[in-house]
């Protein structure tokens, strides 16, 4: 997905991209992005953790900022019967909230996410929620979208903000979301 966003971009000339050439291009968009992972219990992911103390996002900055579990997914996806020790369900879960996310950046996604039924929001309003996964504004927030799978949900305009205890979700979505949202502390 990356690939294909990052060649329509008239600012890449080159076509083999790597990992510290999506941290140039998705670094800081990415960087601050959260999910709730329903596992037991239920609790905030931030797979790109790593990008957040970069400095800048250029490329050859990536190796002061890997991602860990990146590292696993290539190094499994070399060799995996020589790496096999090194799949561990954090990096899995971590990876996959990585993509869950990636997926909900990407611009060419947005109507599938919509269609597949991951988006929640207020349907009385009259706009099309499938366009605040953009969350160019700071309004966003206030519409209450979120998106969500069996795994994650991607609260829509909050990776920025403070969730109070007790602050309460606006919109429909899960019950599990609901309930840790009402009771999260950032």
């Amino acid at each position: 997905m990356w690939k294909s966003q990052a060649l329509t971009s008239p600012c890449v000339n080159k076509a083999n991209l790597k990992i510290s050439d999506y941290f140039e291009y998705f670094g800081e968009i990415m960087s601050k992005r959260w999910v709730v992972f329903y596992g037991e219990p239920p609790q905030r992911i931030c797979p790109f953790d790593n990008w957040v103390s970069a400095p800048n996002f250029k490329a050859n900055n990536y190796s002061k900022h890997e991602l860990k579990w990146w590292k696993t997914y290539n190094k499994l996806k070399h060799d995996r019967l020589q790496n096999l020790s090194k799949a561990i369900l954090k990096d899995a879960i971590l990876s996959l909230a990585g993509l869950f996310i990636a997926i909900i950046k990407c611009e060419f996604c947005r109507d599938a996410i919509a269609q597949v039924g991951w988006l929640n929001g207020n349907n009385d309003e009259p706009y099309n929620i499938s366009a605040w996964l953009a969350e160019d504004s700071q309004s966003v927030k206030l519409q209450y979208v979120s998106v969500e799978s069996s795994l994650f949900t991607y609260p829509v305009g909050w990776c920025e903000e403070k969730v109070t205890k007790g602050f309460g979700w606006g919109a429909p979505a899960s019950t599990r979301f609901l309930h840790w949202f009402d009771q999260y502390e950032s």
